[in-house]
């Protein structure tokens, strides 16, 4: 139950078990439709903000990365990217002030700054 939270903050990710055959319907189950249910919940609730953590190439396809190792590596698990992309279309269509993160592998040391901007969506490539 949201309550009389004024954010919330979704963090979900549905988790591979032994049976890769399910993998899909649990992806879709969690990722997709879990995520779609708590964006109406927290938009029914009057929340005022709603952040939700995704996956770093969640739109890949969008910027030409679907043949990439990266990409079908991580879909691979049941099309979660797929599945996640869904939810955060659904985000940005439902009014709420929302925020997107989709963090990727962290490589380098702490630096101890933090920036924040707009909308911005980029990828790594090798040229």
């Amino acid at each position: 139950a949201i309550g009389s939270a004024d954010t919330v903050i979704c963090a979900t990710g549905f988790v591979p078990g032994i049976n890769i055959f399910k993998m899909g319907e649990q992806a879709h189950a969690v990722d997709n439709v879990g995520t779609v249910n708590l964006v109406d919940a927290a938009k029914q609730a009057g929340v005022s903000k709603f952040v939700l953590v995704s996956s770093i190439l969640t739109n890949g396809r969008g910027w030409g990365q679907a043949d990439s190792a990266g990409f079908k590596i991580t879909n691979a698990f049941g099309g979660v990217l797929d599945e996640k992309l869904v939810a955060e279309k659904h985000l940005k269509a439902s009014g709420l002030d929302y925020t997107i993160v989709r963090p990727g592998g962290l490589k380098n040391e702490q630096s101890g700054k933090l920036a924040f901007s707009g909308e911005l969506e980029f990828y790594q490539k090798k040229l």
